[in-house]
């Protein structure tokens, strides 16, 4: 079979026993999940967004699972995309995710979500402008089902005769991001650490570390690696989106530690920097800023969900034709 996966919606091979579920769609939430089958048992890696999507994976995978049920679901993040359809699974389902993740894995989440990206998105809302992100998902029905397992670290899962290496690498993208890894098959599942088209945001994480996260993901030789949204990388093309990531990130941590070192508030420095070559971060912009000086005076709190989504919202507003 060729290497090359194509991004469009659907359960594929990706060889060994190892498969992705691609969303087929770079939208807002519309995120990526593996699957590992070996042996009579196996293992998903992330759950998507609301329930409707997840049992629609869930249907996709019900072939493979049929025979070889779900003993472990595994989170590599907080973001509600990456785990609010755990609760689809059975009781018996192992859920694990990192110590770090764990704690922002709760029902507050789920229902803050709803609000901010359901009534408060409708016409007359305070976030009318992100109603477009939301209309996909019914955060409504989300009950979130959080970790039975914790992990700091590293850690060791075997399904069936395949071994599976979790590594936590955050906090980078967020507080705690972590990696499953393959040995056997040189198949990698990065969360939303590596991606071609740059997740742009740092939640309640540091670029520093996400830099150095990029360069563990690099030295894990993976030759195929499954990212959080967006196409499969295989070959070059991870090392090419390792290098794109590590620009990125360097360049906005430079020029937001520039303003900072010069006494300027972050919304001033959000107003003040040129992102011209990065348009994957005019809308997260407020996010990423202030999280750097964060990194510098713990005193500066990263913004919360709520205050994220809003800033979110008040770029696109600004963004818009006719706003400039």
């Amino acid at each position: 079979m060729s290497d090359a996966i194509p991004f469009q919606e659907g359960l594929f091979e990706l060889g060994g026993g190892a498969y992705v579920f691609l969303s087929g769609d770079t939208g807002f939430g519309l995120a990526n999940a593996g699957l590992v089958v070996s042996a009579g048992e196996s293992l998903v890696i992330d759950t998507l967004y609301d329930v409707r999507h997840a049992r629609a994976m869930q249907a996709e995978m019900d072939e493979l699972t049929a025979a070889a049920p779900v003993r472990h679901v595994f989170n590599t993040h907080t973001d509600g995309d990456h785990f609010f359809g755990n609760q689809v699974f059975p009781a018996d389902t192992e859920i694990i995710t990192t110590e770090a993740a764990s704690a922002l894995m709760v029902q507050e989440h789920a229902d803050l979500t709803a609000k901010l990206l359901g009534a408060d998105t409708k016409p007359g809302g305070a976030l009318h402008a992100l109603a477009p992100l939301a209309r996909p998902f019914n955060f409504g029905e989300v009950r979130v089902r959080p970790a039975d397992v914790t992990f700091s670290g590293e850690k060791a899962v075997r399904v069936g005769n395949l071994d599976v290496e979790l590594h936590e690498l955050g906090p980078a993208h967020t507080v705690g991001d972590a990696i499953a890894y393959l040995p056997e098959l040189g198949v990698l599942y990065a969360g939303d650490l590596l991606t071609r088209d740059l997740v742009a945001v740092v939640w309640s994480g540091s670029i520093p570390n996400w830099i150095a996260a990029l360069e563990r993901i690099r030295a894990f030789g993976a030759q195929k690696v499954v990212a959080g949204h967006g196409p499969v990388l295989v070959g070059g093309e991870i090392n090419a989106a390792i290098d794109r990531g590590i620009g990125f990130w360097s360049a906005l941590h430079t020029d937001a530690t520039r303003l900072y070192d010069l006494g300027v508030p972050v919304d001033e420095a959000v107003a003040r920097m040129n992102i011209s070559d990065y348009p994957e971060a005019a809308v997260t912009l407020p996010i990423i800023v202030t999280a750097v000086y964060h990194e510098y005076d713990p005193e500066i709190p990263y913004l919360d969900l709520a205050q994220s989504v809003e800033a979110m919202a008040t770029r696109l507003t600004h963004l818009a034709p006719g706003q400039e």
